[in-house]
């Protein structure tokens, strides 16, 4: 694709994501995630948030159309997170059980792990890095510590040596098979 036609797909794609589609979509969410967070339901709460949704959501798509879209996320990318209440459960009932051994004197060890990581180019690149370090940091049993680029790894932390989970590893982590 030549630098023109480039330029003309770019402008016709920022204007499409600056559309009034766009703009309730974004406002609906962050609607939703304000719901979510403040699990409340008073009329002031749901005033406020209502009010503060729709000033994100304009400012959201105001400064797509200005800059344009600076990550690029995928549906596949993002749907990962569908495993993540299962390694939620399995790694909260781990957590317990290291716990129950712990107080009963029998430490478990703990692990860090040096991955090899290939998060992408381009602009799935960054957004790729991002989803695999809060999907997997979000898990009771380990947290992300750091990307190195220039390796290719990823740094973590796990209470219990375990499989890297398959959402990590379709985001780019290199590991043993782990499969919900």
């Amino acid at each position: 694709m030549n630098e023109a036609n480039r330029s003309a797909s770019d402008a016709v794609s920022s204007r499409r994501r600056s559309s009034p589609s766009y703009y309730a979509l974004f406002t609906i969410c962050a609607f939703a995630a304000w719901i979510l967070f403040t699990a409340s339901f008073s009329k002031q709460e749901l005033a406020l948030g209502a009010g503060c949704a729709i000033a994100a959501g304009w400012f959201s798509i105001s400064m797509a159309g200005r800059l344009g879209w600076l990550i690029a996320p995928s549906l596949r990318d993002s749907a990962e997170g569908w495993r993540l209440p299962w390694y939620l459960l399995t790694d909260t009932l781990l957590v317990i059980h290291l716990l129950i051994k712990d107080l009963a004197g029998k430490r478990p060890p703990s692990v860090f792990l040096a991955v090899p990581f290939e998060k992408g180019d381009g602009k799935r690149g960054p957004i790729r890095s991002a989803l695999a370090v809060a999907y997997t940091s979000a898990t009771p049993n380990a947290i992300v510590l750091g990307i190195d680029r220039e390796q290719h790894r990823m740094l973590l932390h796990q209470l219990s040596k375990s499989n890297i989970p398959a959402m990590t590893r379709h985001l780019g982590a290199e590991g043993e098979n782990d499969s919900p």
